[in-house]
């Protein structure tokens, strides 16, 4: 949701992968169909049948409501500069491993932080590590907790909207196609990290979360108050932990739930 020019617009993603916008609070909705008008749409898809992708994430420019980025799993990671009338990829510039090393596009992307203070920098979490700009999109670095293995699987992903810094990302060990072809042995080992430096450097965070957990961590979300952040993570095991001291400790609040999962995942991770 974002306002211009003093009305309310709601933005609402699908499966498969389109984007609509409510002017009346979701009583009447209209498709903004130029974001099928990218030249990889035919290549958009998804790994586990039926193969769609869908509109995963979408926020704003925190300067101009007007600029619109839509992130599409797996496909691509999209920016308007027009309420959404027309769209570019951003995640088919260069993608530099460091000054002098190009490496591959990303394409599996999962959901977008832009920093309040400097539009141009914008992070992207996706199916292989975090993805960093700072030219708003003109190249990208990607960044990796020295922990994680090649295919990390990032999702979750939230930050201290008063101190940016201060970010937070749940990762699964590797990504979904592992835990396939692990079968009824198949672990996601769900953690969760936390930076104090706009995701320079990672630290895992533990203080009562497991050290091992066979889910992935499917929802993570953070509430600020007077400078404390209370940091809520929800697994595909239908448990929810909680933090009320920006992570240092944690207590798990809910357990035996339904599965917290993107779709399929709870499947691929169910009791053997």
């Amino acid at each position: 949701m974002n306002v211009v020019s003093g009305k309310v617009r709601v933005f609402a993603g699908t499966e498969p992968a389109h984007l609509f916008v409510s002017e009346d609070l979701g009583h009447h909705w209209r498709e903004l169909p130029s974001l099928r008008a990218v030249p990889t749409t035919s290549k958009w898809s998804f790994p586990a049948p039926p193969h769609v992708a869908h509109t995963k994430f979408i926020t704003f420019d925190p300067h101009d409501s007007r600029t619109i980025y839509a992130c599409i799993e797996q496909g691509a990671f999209l920016k308007s500069d027009d309420e959404g009338k027309s769209w570019r990829e951003l995640n088919t510039v260069g993608l530099l491993a460091n000054k002098n090393r190009p490496v591959e596009h990303f394409y599996d992307v999962h959901r977008c932080l832009i920093d309040p203070r400097d539009p141009q920098r914008i992070y992207v979490t996706g199916g292989a590590g975090l993805y960093v700009t700072h030219t708003g999109g003109g190249s990208w670095e990607r960044w990796m907790c020295p922990d994680w293995a090649a295919d990390v699987y990032p999702d979750g992903f939230v930050w201290n909207p008063k101190n940016p810094d201060l970010m937070f990302v749940t990762a699964a060990e590797h990504n979904p196609q592992t835990w396939r072809k692990a079968g009824p042995a198949a672990r996601a080992e769900g953690k969760i990290y936390r930076s104090k430096d706009c995701g320079r450097n990672w630290q895992r965070l533990a203080g009562g979360l497991p050290d091992s957990i066979k889910h992935e961590f499917g929802a993570l979300c953070l509430e600020e108050s007077d400078g404390v952040c209370s940091i809520f993570g929800g697994t595909t095991g239908g448990e929810v932990f909680s933090s009320e001291d920006n992570g240092d400790s944690w207590s798990c609040i809910a357990s035996d739930l339904a599965p917290i999962s993107k779709k399929g995942h709870e499947r691929l991770l169910a009791a053997s």
